[in-house]
């Protein structure tokens, strides 16, 4: 920066002195500053009589500062007349400012940057008239260039301080300032020339937030049993960035955090602090507090205590359940559930503490994680004493998030004081003759024994059980699972693809949850409904209708009796063969499709017999769940069908282990070569369906019509059709027989019903120019109010931590899977909760919770009203509420 001299010369530049040519310039050279703004060809300074030079002093009366303190925010503006701006516009100034503590003397001055706030002082840019970059500009009533900034202090609150600007004159370093270079004291400015002041000092005072933060207890929102309970701190303060901290402190004075922003909303000119507080319906005293931070120093705050209130709250889950059962292995376990409860289950950790009975000290906690958001969990506890009696109990922990403490703990019947009582069994060596199947008690002696030896005890520990035949585990397929009682806590077990022939053992087995045993040979069912099965999967079986009893199911079953047993059956093996009419174009020879559902994991061999003879179709493995599709060309060259009509015909189906299966069918063979399995769909839908002609068509030259099978004089006309033509890919064997994955001169047709197709069975009629085809399928249309009936639904958002975010809906089924439907929340004709629901949570009286979260426009602030829409998995709509 230029020295008191050159400044001097710098002013004494007039717009009004003659221009001089460059050879009469100077010697004195000009700052590159003022070169920039005089002509081509400047005066002299001793030529510029006219011109009133400005020193130092005279900028300190030609300047005015003014400082307008707001709490830890200071605004300045600096006024200059034209003409002491037009002298000042390139240099660099400074704002100085110094901490009076009161006592008289003045501190350290300390001067900060605007990048960095620090060790340089803070640069003030001038801008060109017009300009209002960070709020500079002309002000034509003061005829003055303004300049406007804002600085904040973030030193300690309660402060005298005096500011000023200056002018950068020297080197701090020289002056043996190292390391210091914008630090030095109010006489240093003045004496040794560091910075030049060309304002006067002006005196201002921070205030102390403190003076004017309330806290104060509000608003205490009391939940219906399945939102947060908590506590509202509404408090004044204008400083809220200042506040480091909001909690209470409750009876024992420990401290408990809230989570999250301090000041995350502000009401009515107050900010809001919200926590959660779990305390299972218990009446406490707490008293909030505010941390304010009183500097840049993180742990120089204070804290706001304010007055003790009395709060009762509701409990985050309304049961807490522990059943607990001796393994009869060394071990016990506890099975904890909990009902219409408000938090994720991220929030919640049982954990479990026990002792051997006389003994004094509990061990543990053995912990665990509630499942899925279902409310459950299973706490195990091994290496005891066979035959000892053991006392325990059981807390849940509920913390608000992760990065919260625990704000609540929740009892089980047991407590420390009041302890549960179990007496842990002896355990037991198993043989082979413990199992009908010795391949089975082979499998589990390799993966669960010890050193050759099964025990209750190496099983009893064991809560899911997967045997399913794909996975290459066994060298022939398991014909029983006779001895799986012995895993005495499981909780689901797969045997897919093997070949079982009954399900007995399964009434052994009281917390069975989940059982599949698709692709095996049952043919009966034993009565399953004491058991606690909620998911059961019996396709591919050899079950018929009367094998498939209502009162066998389990009731906890989570389809309705009706559509499990209709979709069971569905699924089997078939017992109702499908059949084509004749291959069109093929010279007459009569085709034969029979679907063979479900998984195969081992090669088949299809024997298909009628009239005194046979044919026989190779079937490889797949690792597909598809539907096999056979075609058996030359059905009456083999004598098996004499002629069109009724034919019965007999398949059976042999594994290359020598296990087989027969189905004896009554074909009706016709002319109609049409092809299209039986079909279902609901009333209000537009359901996708498929047909397969034996023909060449496009699209438009066919129209597909559903034939009401009681009255065939009401006729409805399909949606959407498509037509494609498919292309043989393997070609037939000698004997004229194949497996064919598409069939040439084939047209694949696929449409949909319409959403005016009303409750009923169809047949479906298919025009194309040359003739018309009639399926033999039937489509039967369900009534969606018989799937699934909603009696009652609820709407609750008065709760804290749910109106604001999430909404409440209770539904009651009287038919149907809660797993099926997805509630959609609509106000005015927009959907405004996400789908599928957050969760979906079983209430002890039948009802389903479901927790939906808000999206698009926002909810109102206290109550949300609007249309539940009821809607598939499908996503198809179906029910208004």
């Amino acid at each position: 920066l230029p020295d008191e001299t050159e400044l001097t010369e710098e002013a004494a530049i007039s717009e009004e002195v003659e221009v001089i040519p460059d050879e009469e310039e100077p010697e004195a050279e000009e700052p590159e500053a003022v070169q920039e703004e005089a002509p081509e060809e400047v005066i002299p300074a001793e030529t510029a009589e006219e011109a009133e030079p400005y020193s130092i002093p005279d900028l300190a009366e030609k300047l005015r500062l003014t400082v307008t303190p707001d709490k830890q925010y200071v605004t300045m503006r600096l006024y200059a007349s034209e003409d002491v701006y037009e002298q000042i516009k390139n240099e660099t100034l400074y704002i100085l400012y110094t901490e009076n503590i009161g006592f008289g003397d003045l501190k350290d001055l300390d001067a900060y940057t605007s990048v960095d706030m620090k060790n340089a002082g803070v640069q003030m840019e001038w801008r060109e008239p017009g300009d209002n970059h960070w709020g500079n500009y002309y002000d034509s009533r003061t005829q003055s260039y303004v300049y406007n900034l804002g600085i904040t202090f973030t030193t300690r609150m309660s402060t005298d301080y005096d500011i000023a600007i200056a002018l950068r004159t020297g080197d701090l370093t020289e002056q043996g300032e190292e390391n210091s270079s914008a630090m030095c004291c109010l006489y240093d400015i003045i004496v040794d020339g560091c910075y030049k002041l060309i304002t006067d000092y002006y005196t201002f005072r921070t205030e102390d937030p403190l003076e004017e933060t309330q806290v104060k207890i509000t608003d205490v929102k009391v939940s219906n049993g399945y939102a947060y309970s908590g506590v509202s701190i509404l408090y004044d303060n204008p400083l809220a960035e200042q506040i480091q901290r909001t909690g209470y402190l409750d009876e024992g004075n420990e401290v408990h955090w809230f989570a999250g922003s301090s000041a995350s909303e502000k009401i009515d000119g107050r900010y809001r602090s919200y926590s959660v507080l779990l305390n299972n319906g218990r009446t406490f005293k707490i008293r909030p507090f505010v941390r304010v931070q009183m500097s840049d120093d993180y742990d120089d705050y204070q804290d706001v205590i304010g007055e003790e209130v009395e709060i009762t709250f509701v409990p985050f889950t309304n049961d807490l359940i522990v059943r607990q059962e001796g393994s009869g292995a060394g071990m016990f376990w506890a099975d904890i559930t909990m009902t219409e409860y408000s938090m994720a289950d991220t929030a919640m950790q049982p954990k479990l503490y026990y002792r051997k009975k006389g003994t004094a000290e509990f061990t543990g906690p053995k912990s665990a994680n509630f499942s899925g958001d279902t409310g459950k969990a299973h706490i195990i506890v091994t290496g005891l004493e066979s035959g000892a009696e053991y006392e325990y109990y059981v807390k849940v922990d509920a913390r608000e998030s992760f990065d919260t403490s625990y704000v609540q703990t929740l009892w089980s019947d047991g407590t420390p004081e009041a302890p549960l009582s179990i007496t842990v069994g002896e355990t037991r060596t198993l043989t082979e003759a413990d199992f009908t199947d010795p391949l089975l008690y082979q499998y589990l002696v390799k993966k669960y024994g010890r050193s050759g030896t099964l025990t209750t005890g190496s099983l009893a520990g064991t809560s899911n059980l997967s045997m399913m035949w794909s996975e290459g585990q066994f060298e022939r397929p398991l014909y029983s699972l006779d001895g799986i009682e012995y895993f005495s806590h499981l909780t689901a077990v797969n045997a897919e693809g093997h070949d079982l022939t009954d399900l007995d053992v399964l009434k052994d087995l009281p917390d069975l949850k989940t059982v599949s045993v698709s692709n095996n040979r049952i043919d009966t069912l034993p009565d399953l409904s004491g058991t606690s099965i909620v998911n059961l999967d019996l396709s591919g079986n050899l079950l018929d209708e009367d094998d498939l009893k209502a009162e066998y199911l389990p009731a906890t079953l989570s389809q309705a009796p009706e559509q499990f047993i209709s979709s069971t059956l569905a699924a089997q093996r078939r017992s109702d063969f499908r059949f084509a009419g004749t291959y069109y174009g093929l010279n007459g020879k009569s085709p034969f499709f029979f679907e063979l559902g479900a998984q195969k994991t081992r090669d088949f061999t299809a024997e298909i017999s009628g009239n005194g003879k046979s044919v026989t179709v190779q079937i490889p493995s797949s690792d597909e769940d598809i539907h096999e599709f056979l075609l058996v060309n030359d059905l009456k060259e083999a004598g098996i069908v004499t002629e069109y009509g009724t034919n019965e015909l007999t398949v059976t189906l042999t594994d290359g282990f020598g296990y087989s299966y027969s189905q004896t069918c009554t074909a009706e063979f016709t002319e109609e070569p049409v092809f299209m399995e039986n079909a279902e769909a609901n009333a209000g839908y537009s359901t996708s369906m498929k047909a397969e002609l034996f023909g060449t068509y496009t699209k438009d030259q066919l129209t597909v019509e559903f034939i009401d099978k009681t009255d065939p004089s009401k006729v409805y006309s399909a949606e959407n059709i498509y037509a494609s033509q498919l292309i043989t890919t393997e070609r037939y064997s000698d004997q004229g027989f194949a497996r064919v994955t598409f069939r040439d001169k084939t047209t694949s047709v696929s449409f949909y019903t319409g959403k005016n197709l009303p409750a009923g069975a169809y047949t479906v009629r298919i025009t194309a120019p040359d003739r018309t085809y009639t399926s033999g399928a039937i489509v039967t249309v369900h009534d969606v109010s018989e799937q699934f009936v909603v009696s009652q639904t609820t709407i609750d958002s008065n709760a804290p931590g749910v109106g604001d975010q999430y909404v409440a809906v209770f539904v009651t089924l009287n038919n149907g899977s809660p797993a099926d439907i997805v509630p959609v929340l609509y106000k005015d004709g927009e959907q405004i909760s996400e789908k599928p629901a957050v969760r979906v949570t079983p209430q002890t009286d039948g009802r389903y919770l479901y927790v939906l979260k808000k999206t698009g426009s926002a909810w109102d602030a206290d109550r949300v009203s609007g249309t539940i829409e009821i809607e598939s998995t499908s996503g198809a709509e179906f029910l208004d509420i």
